[in-house]
């Protein structure tokens, strides 16, 4: 009678595994890179509060629909159309109950524009108060105003020029800057 090998594993077959070990983790490594998705650039818009991104709206099927790139508040859940060259930041205060934006062009014109320049976005509830003597509410004034606030939702978003002069960078510089802000607030739309 033949004796049975009891060593266990012979070199052929313990390569044999190491190679399926190494397919399935070169497969593995294959798939997972495959599905990773890749980290979208931001070159026109970043925020010192919040990921404000750029989104794209995907063209209808069969047409050439160019693209449209967004300017995006993320915390209030508001996009507009933007497609400047300037770099905009904003910061939320006031309980993020406004938006103060600071424009890479102007901040490098001049420091004293690192901190503001571009105007504001304020956000109000229709009960908030839209007068000293409290008789009139944002909601009121608002039908009284057309024009004045765009609403979304249960906000009502208004733009507020800066009322000071940001260092010495050109005037010009300041109402673009004011100016593209202004345009968020009468283009902005529900995210």
């Amino acid at each position: 009678m033949k004796k049975v090998n009891d060593r266990g594993f012979g070199a052929v077959e313990a390569v044999v595994i190491v190679l399926v070990v190494v397919l399935i983790a070169a497969a593995g490594w294959f798939v997972y890179k495959h599905n990773q998705k890749k980290p979208a650039t931001n070159t026109t818009k970043t925020t010192t509060s919040s990921n404000t991104s750029t989104s794209k709206s995907p063209p209808a099927t069969g047409t050439t629909t160019p693209s449209v790139n967004y300017y995006t508040i993320k915390e209030w859940g508001v996009k507009a159309p933007y497609s400047g060259q300037d770099t905009l930041t904003y910061t939320l205060k006031d309980n993020n109950g406004a938006a103060v934006f600071v424009s890479k062009k102007l901040a490098s014109e001049d420091s004293g524009c690192a901190t503001f320049g571009a105007g504001q976005i304020s956000r109000y509830l229709g009960t908030d108060v839209a007068n000293e003597d409290g008789t009139l509410t944002i909601e009121q004034n608002a039908k009284a105003n057309p024009g004045l606030y765009t609403h979304i939702g249960n906000y009502y978003y208004q733009f507020v020029h800066d009322q000071s002069q940001c260092g010495n960078a050109p005037i010009a510089d300041q109402n673009q800057a004011n100016d593209t802000v202004k345009s968020f607030v009468t283009n902005l739309q529900a995210e």
